[in-house]
């Protein structure tokens, strides 16, 4: 009687686990919403697929949202205020990266929210406009919008494989044993010299006769620091900070 009782006590709660992972699914916002019409049914599986794809491996969420215009305010304030007010964002900063387009105003925005800010730079943005753009232009929405959808994501790994303290340390290892490897093999190789103490020991005497003295310039070092990408930040009207930015196709 009880290894019964244990059985479906145990089913029971295998039930309600699945039931809660159902709904925590099902609870989260579309990643692909349509409202204007430009994709069809095929199409927005297949683009929600590879968004919910993308976001879940990477816990970064990546949506597409197509709207007809934007009536007042900036494309920007309404991409920020759709992401912020519909749920999206994964992890503890609610970080994601939302594309709105606007069709009948051929205008487009990409916010960025939490550590997604970091990920996608002002540069990066740029990218994936001149990527889309001309796709965009010439109608093949499912297209550009793919496209986006793959930028994102290497944009993603990208960042994820990139370690600046381990890189550092890696550096100053190699360095340290070249610079080891270097040094013993000099070392090696003035094992017949002797020290002297002064410089007349190595001149033949009276061989100097210094009749012309002057300063010839011989060249000039220049040090260059590549600038890291940056992403300009601002928040929205619901307090949060957003990155991204806009283009007009």
């Amino acid at each position: 009687m009880k290894k019964k009782f244990y059985i479906i006590l145990t089913s029971l709660l295998i039930l309600s686990v699945c039931a809660l992972s159902s709904f925590a699914g099902t609870n989260h916002p579309d990643r692909v919403v349509d409202t204007y019409g430009v994709l069809d049914s095929a199409e927005i599986a297949s683009l929600t697929d590879k968004l919910d794809s993308i976001s879940e491996k990477n816990n970064v969420d990546v949506a597409v949202v197509i709207i007809d215009s934007v009536d007042s305010g900036s494309i920007q304030e309404h991409a920020d205020d759709y992401y912020d007010n519909n749920g999206y964002g994964m992890g503890d900063d609610d970080s994601g990266i939302l594309f709105l387009f606007a069709v009948e105003d051929s205008d487009g925005h990409i916010s960025t929210c939490g550590d997604a800010i970091n990920i996608i730079s002002d540069n990066n943005v740029e990218q994936i406009f001149d990527s889309i753009t001309a796709e965009i232009k010439s109608g093949e929405y499912m297209s550009a919008f793919s496209e986006f959808a793959d930028m994102c994501e290497e944009y993603i790994v990208d960042y994820n494989s990139f370690h600046p303290v381990t890189t550092l340390l890696i550096s100053l290892v190699i360095g340290f044993v070249i610079a080891l490897i270097v040094t013993l093999i000099m070392r090696a190789q003035l094992k017949s010299v002797r020290e002297k103490s002064g410089a007349a020991d190595y001149m033949k005497k009276g061989s100097l006769n210094v009749t012309v003295s002057r300063d010839i310039f011989l060249y000039r070092q220049v040090t260059r620091t590549q600038k890291a990408e940056s992403s300009s930040t601002h928040t929205s009207s619901s307090g949060k900070v957003h990155g991204g930015g806009s283009r007009h196709f």
